[in-house]
């Protein structure tokens, strides 16, 4: 196919800030389109493109910032919202949430848009309307963000959103709970997910574990304890997650994701083998310090639940009557 070198400028630069690219006029429009049916470029969203071979390198939550990002140009005066402002936030959570849809924010009793409105496009409604700019995007404030994503979806989706706000100091959980008294609805999940919320808690993963753990009615464990090798005091091993029982054991959880194997910056250029061994000493080191029981679990198990509930089970956490 012969290209058009003005379309090729503008898949250049919009890929070089970050977003989806798109026509000024219909005969730019007309020459994406072709490009589109030939495979060349896809279309996340009604007349925005981006290169197919560029686009599949980007997890979900990138893909929707790219969107919002054109969108942000299209659209002066968008409020990006809910799980579309999360993503800009640039807090954890799970990709699926954003169905390749796109939140904007919109006060109560105003319409829904022009008939043409695209289906991808759906509006979060508030009493007032305020912005934030982050990354030349007006969007919701971190915490209103937190309160609207808070009641759109489940305790589990939602814990390592309000989880990495703290940590990352966007917000506190004083300005979640003055936003939170402005909804008419799901208060009473917010202040829930407020109450367990920890910035102690490193990444997505091992919120979205501790989450499974408290719904299932689990005793809730303690974040990034340390533990000193009697044998050599200079050697101490911080774990994720930790439970000091009243019968006297201590009780050890290892959330593993499958970077630790095989990411070049988790294995610091260890080979597998070598991490491996590295992670038997790390458990012998913590049995001398006086663990009973260690639990290492992975993404897969705990997308599965079961294996995870089970472990816990076995191992004896304290568990709720009739969890």
């Amino acid at each position: 196919m012969k290209h058009n070198k003005r379309v090729d400028a503008l898949v250049r630069q919009a890929e070089s800030q970050g977003r989806c690219c798109f026509g000024s006029n219909n005969a730019e429009y007309k020459a994406l389109h072709r490009r589109l049916r030939v495979g060349e470029l896809v279309s996340p969203y009604p007349n925005l493109y981006a290169r197919s071979a560029y686009w599949v390198t980007l997890d979900p939550s990138r893909q929707t910032v790219q969107v919002a990002k054109a969108l942000g140009l299209q659209h002066k005066n968008w409020v990006f919202a809910g799980p579309t402002a999360a993503a800009i936030w640039g807090l954890e959570h799970e990709w699926s949430i954003h169905h390749k849809r796109i939140h904007i924010a919109r006060k109560y009793g105003q319409g829904a848009g022009s008939k043409t409105s695209c289906k991808q496009l759906k509006y979060v409604r508030m009493k007032e309307v305020s912005a934030c700019r982050v990354s030349n995007l007006r969007v919701t404030n971190p915490a209103r963000t937190l309160v609207d994503c808070g009641r759109m979806y489940t305790f589990e989706e939602v814990l390592p959103m309000f989880d990495s706000a703290l940590r990352k100091r966007l917000t506190t959980a004083a300005k979640v709970e003055l936003e939170c008294c402005t909804v008419r609805k799901g208060r009473h999940t917010i202040l829930r997910l407020l109450f367990y919320a920890n910035p102690l808690s490193e990444n997505g993963g091992e919120s979205a574990c501790r989450a499974a753990i408290i719904e299932a009615g689990f005793q809730v464990p303690q974040l990034q304890c340390e533990f000193r090798d009697p044998l050599d005091r200079s050697k101490v091993v911080r774990v994720d997650f930790a439970w000091f029982l009243t019968d006297g054991r201590t009780v050890v959880l290892e959330f593993d994701g499958t970077g630790k194997y095989v990411s070049p910056h988790m294995v610091g250029g260890r080979s597998i083998r070598q991490v491996v061994a590295d992670e038997r000493e790390r458990e012998k080191l913590l049995y001398r310090a006086g663990v009973s029981g260690i639990v290492r679990i992975n993404y897969e198990q705990l997308r599965l639940r079961k294996p995870l509930l089970a472990a816990l089970r076995q191992i004896r956490i304290p568990q709720r009557v009739g969890s």
